[in-house]
């Protein structure tokens, strides 16, 4: 079993994808709501990755980047995929959530250091 702790890294369901290996159906991901169901929307477009106990084999790379910093400070928790949070979220006290915008106010053309 992947570890348990006070910290959970986790990303929003359109960017704990693969996106199919073709970075540019990531941009789909944003797209409106529209006519097509979101099932489909979302097994065309922003698939969900493969786990293994709930801990992503693939994560954004700002996610991972996070985890590292953690783990070298000594933190030992999990990055969870986002549709198997309840075994992790009991014991967390810390949930960390990485979008793509910080506050929805920039865009990533906008993004200031």
């Amino acid at each position: 079993m992947p570890p348990r702790g006070e910290i959970i890294l986790v990303a929003d369901r359109t960017l704990m994808s693969n996106y199919h290996h073709s970075e540019f159906l990531g941009f789909a991901a944003s797209a409106p709501p529209n006519i097509v169901p979101d099932w489909l929307f979302e097994a065309l477009f922003f698939p969900p990755i493969k786990t293994r106990d709930g801990i992503p084999v693939e994560a954004p790379y700002r996610l991972r980047k996070i985890e590292a910093q953690l783990m070298k400070q000594g933190f030992d928790f999990p990055t969870a995929d986002p549709d198997h949070l309840s075994p992790y979220i009991e014991e967390a006290k810390v949930l960390a959530v990485h979008t793509m915008s910080r506050l929805r106010t920039e865009t990533g053309s906008e993004s200031k250091r």
